[in-house]
């Protein structure tokens, strides 16, 4: 198995499925593991969401911006070809997401974070925000 907090799904390989997994059932979307009948979820909405994660918690001072060091949740393991961004977001902390173009890689990614409060507030690692597909010209 497979353990990565960039990946929103369970990737299990072919030696494993074939000791644990005594029986698939795909029209009804289940198999049986140890005896136990575990349903089989489908979420095609995760083949375009891609995300990225602050890497560790930092403090960011009053009125001022700082870039945060990130990671990049992917829905497979592949980082695909088109460009990537962060739009400009604003968190229930009340710290903002700058928008920004990001590099054609999952890891060593910078999120740029706004701080226009009068006080010091805290990103917890941990904290994501959605990318969407930009094309860079």
């Amino acid at each position: 198995m497979f353990v990565t907090p960039q990946l929103d799904c369970i990737i299990v390989g072919l030696d494993w499925i074939q000791s644990k997994i005594t029986n698939w059932n795909f029209p009804d979307q289940w198999v049986e593991l140890r005896g136990l009948r575990v349903p089989v979820h489908v979420r095609p909405e995760l083949a375009q969401c891609h995300r990225i994660v602050a890497a560790a918690d930092v403090k960011i001072p009053p009125l001022s911006e700082r870039d945060v060091e990130a990671y990049a949740v992917l829905p497979q393991l592949a980082v695909d070809k088109p460009g990537r961004a962060t739009r400009a977001t604003m968190l229930e902390s009340g710290l903002i997401v700058a928008g920004t173009v990001l590099p054609n890689r999952a890891m060593d990614l910078t999120l740029r974070v706004m701080n226009p409060t009068g006080k010091p507030i805290q990103l917890q690692k941990g904290v994501r925000c959605n990318t969407e597909a930009v094309e860079v010209i």
